[in-house]
C-alpha cells in the first residue's frame, strides 16, 4: 500500500525509523505533530536497544498500542515471514 504522508525530516543520522513510524502515524491521526519531540518520542519506543536500530516488531507494537490494527509483514531474502 503507498500512502500520500506529510514529510518528517529526521534530525539525526539514528532516527529515520522514527521519522517514517511518525509520518505514517500523522498520515492516520491528524492531531499528531511533525515535531523533534514526537520524533524522539517514537524513537524511544521503537528503538532496540542496545542495538540502536529500529525494529519492525517495536513498530508494529507502536501501533498496536496507539489502537490501529497491525500487521508485520517481512521479506528476508526472497521468502516472506
Amino acid at each position: 500500500m503507498r500512502l500520500r504522508v506529510s514529510l518528517c525530516k529526521q534530525t539525526t543520522d539514528f532516527t529515520c525509523g522514527a521519522c517514517a513510524t511518525l509520518m505514517v502515524w500523522r498520515h492516520f491521526d491528524r492531531n499528531v505533530q511533525l515535531s523533534k519531540r514526537n520524533e524522539f518520542s517514537v524513537w524511544t519506543e521503537i528503538v532496540a536497544l542496545p542495538f540502536k536500530f529500529s525494529s519492525p516488531y517495536r513498530i508494529a507494537a507502536f501501533f498496536i498500542k496507539k489502537g490501529f490494527e497491525t500487521k508485520l509483514l517481512m521479506k528476508i531474502g526472497r521468502a516472506h515471514v
